[in-house]
């Protein structure tokens, strides 16, 4: 049974960019001046889906860095079919709430595997998959619970019936409330992203 973990983190305040920034890969580290990334403006937090996947759209530009050519730009899939979201929620037991449902209706996935540990946010058909093999809880407390997201370590986001995502280690099946919502748990990977670029120190990434 996965374990539960109160609390919600809160989103770390704006990224302070360090004189000189690294990528490291395979033992490999590479200097850039953060200066070189992209333009994007500060703004709160509580960003709505489609200006988290505009926002990060324009950072998915600093990708790969010059002096890091095994990097892979972050990508974007085109929206998912309403079929493939219906075989979803009928797989996972709830009603997509609106915020994910706006998510697919503009992509169908996010892959970023290039950007810190790893991300796929989205993806109906391999989190369809992953329903119907059974590879992370499909309850939390005892309502159903679905899979949004997964990182490069093997870990899961999981979206309750209440809306709230919450994030499952496979380590050890602890669960970790991350949000309360899909939209804010979406800004939160824009922090991240823009964390990576810029090497914030001390940043709690999501994964």
């Amino acid at each position: 049974m996965a374990r539960l973990r109160g609390g919600t983190d809160q989103l770390a305040g704006r990224a302070n960019r360090a004189p000189w920034a690294y990528c490291r890969t395979n033992r490999t580290v590479c200097l850039r001046r953060p200066g070189d990334g992209p333009s994007w403006a500060d703004r709160e937090t509580n960003m709505t889906v489609a200006e988290s996947i505009e926002a990060l759209r324009e950072l998915a530009k600093a990708w790969p860095h010059e002096e890091c050519p095994w990097e892979e730009r972050p990508s974007f899939r085109p929206a998912s079919t309403a079929q493939a979201l219906q075989e979803f929620e009928v797989l996972g037991g709830l009603l997509l709430p609106d915020d994910l449902r706006a998510f697919f209706s503009e992509v169908d996935a996010i892959v970023a595997m290039s950007v810190h540990n790893g991300y796929w946010i989205g993806g109906v058909e391999e989190l369809s998959q992953s329903l119907r093999r059974g590879d992370f809880p499909a309850v939390i407390g005892e309502a159903p619970a679905i899979p949004v997201a997964t990182d490069g370590g093997g870990n899961a986001f999981l979206m309750d019936a209440t809306g709230r995502v919450w994030r499952w280690s496979q380590e050890d099946g602890l669960l970790t409330q991350i949000s309360g919502d899909f939209a804010s748990f979406l800004a939160r990977v824009v922090g991240d992203f823009r964390a990576s670029y810029s090497d914030t120190p001390g940043w709690k990434y999501l994964v």
